[in-house]
């Protein structure tokens, strides 16, 4: 046999003394006892060798440079567990690869580290949900709807039954069996799961098939709940009691009711965009793009209440910028965020049921349109960027109609009875 080079460092030299022609019986009449790693190049196929370890452990590799110039080592597989020939066609394909401007360490890191749906998930919400307005949902459907049944799932395992598993735990069949609540949850779960498999297709991370896009979302209802006067009178009074016990909370549930404006619209606020001269304020981060709003006066007293709460530095001026401010679980400065708890105790006090903290838009929408008659000033105080959606807002049009009716048929009545 032929003898081997002197060593450098930790591997052998390689010089033509450690080329051979690989074959099962080469690499089994090999035996290292030198305690050192050596490695046996092939004479018939560029980069293609095996490794011995001081234990004398076989494995194929394959050397190449990447279309950066950059050198890998791709690993094949041990020996007996694959044979030579097995391996040298396995360095063939890899060759093919290679040439179409592939890279195959870096394709099987992929396949290796982030490629479940829970490390892909933070990719896709750090690059695509970060500047979305509903980027919070989407991390906590993540969190606490997705990832726990198939974030440890590889994305190529995830299918179409896996899916259906996910949503179908949040609805709520009826005595039919046919699904009756919920169904918005459903929706909202398929459709994350189809955003995120399709950004995973265009960033290369999966070639294969969106197991979502096949699922249709069931149809919904718009909600049409808002308060009628006795229950505006009970829910006004409710909140006057809870003032003096958690001032600020009431406060911006008493905004959301006289401004029209959405939750994340009033606890954003800050000092800075709002005009207590003008009865102005500003919203960067609207949802449907930057927009300033006019409020009321009654509105203004209200922020002006808050502004005495707060504490202040030697100008007399907030301490912090947010209107509602609060504190992070790591004692930093945020806005308020979460309205349920003290929302839920005054539908208690005022014995209201059924109704939701976004139901005060629903509400100023329609008392708005019952009192103005005017449509499309209604959509403006609303910020909507079409009528049609206003008018799912406002519910005056069946009420008026009815009232149109009635008028008709009392005129019918007086003309008859002459």
């Amino acid at each position: 046999m032929t003898s081997l080079s002197p060593t450098v460092g930790s591997y052998l030299v390689v010089k033509d003394t450690n080329k051979f022609k690989l074959s099962d019986s080469v690499l089994n009449s090999f035996n290292n006892k030198s305690g050192k790693p050596l490695r046996i190049w092939d004479t018939h196929l560029k980069g293609f060798h095996v490794s011995i370890t001081g234990k004398n452990k076989k494995t194929f590799f394959f050397t190449y440079r990447n279309s950066f110039n950059r050198k890998r080592w791709l690993k094949i597989g041990d020996f007996p567990k694959i044979n030579t020939i097995q391996a040298r066609k396995i360095v063939i394909q890899v060759y093919g690869k290679i040439i179409a401007g592939n890279d195959p360490v870096e394709e099987n890191k992929k396949d290796k580290f982030g490629s479940t749906v829970s490390e892909l998930s933070k990719v896709f919400l750090t690059h695509y949900c970060f500047s979305l307005k509903t980027f919070k949902q989407c991390e906590n459907t993540f969190k606490k709807q997705i990832n726990p049944i198939i974030g440890n799932k590889k994305i190529s395992e995830v299918t179409k039954k896996d899916v259906l598993y996910i949503a179908q735990n949040y609805l709520v069949l009826g005595a039919d069996g046919k699904p009756f609540k919920r169904l918005a949850t459903f929706n909202k779960i398929r459709n994350l799961i189809s955003k995120f498999y399709n950004w995973c297709i265009d960033e290369e991370f999966f070639k294969g098939t969106n197991p979502a896009s096949r699922i249709k979302n069931f149809p919904t209802k718009f909600r049409s709940r808002y308060l009628k006067d006795n229950e505006l009178k009970s829910f006004v009074e409710a909140c006057k009691f809870y003032l003096d016990r958690n001032p600020l909370p009431t406060y911006a549930i008493m905004l959301l009711l006289i401004t029209g404006r959405r939750k994340s619209e009033i606890l954003n606020l800050t000092w800075s965009n709002l005009d207590l001269f003008s009865n102005t304020m500003f919203l960067p981060d609207s949802k449907t793009g930057p927009k300033s709003f006019r409020f009321s006066n009654q509105a203004k007293e209200i922020f002006n209440k808050i502004y005495q709460l707060l504490p202040k530095d030697a100008s007399n001026k907030p301490l912090v910028d947010y209107v509602f401010p609060s504190n992070s679980k790591e004692g930093k400065i945020i806005a308020l965020s979460n309205l349920k708890r003290p929302f839920r105790n005054i539908l208690a006090k005022a014995e209201i049921e059924n109704f939701r903290l976004h139901d005060l838009r629903h509400t100023f929408a329609t008392h708005a349109a019952l009192l103005s008659k005017d449509i499309r000033a209604v959509q403006q105080c609303l910020g909507h960027t079409t009528l049609k959606m206003t008018q799912r807002y406002s519910h005056f049009i069946e009420e008026t109609q009815i009232n149109t009716n009635e008028l008709i048929s009392q005129k019918v009545k007086q003309i008859v009875s002459f």
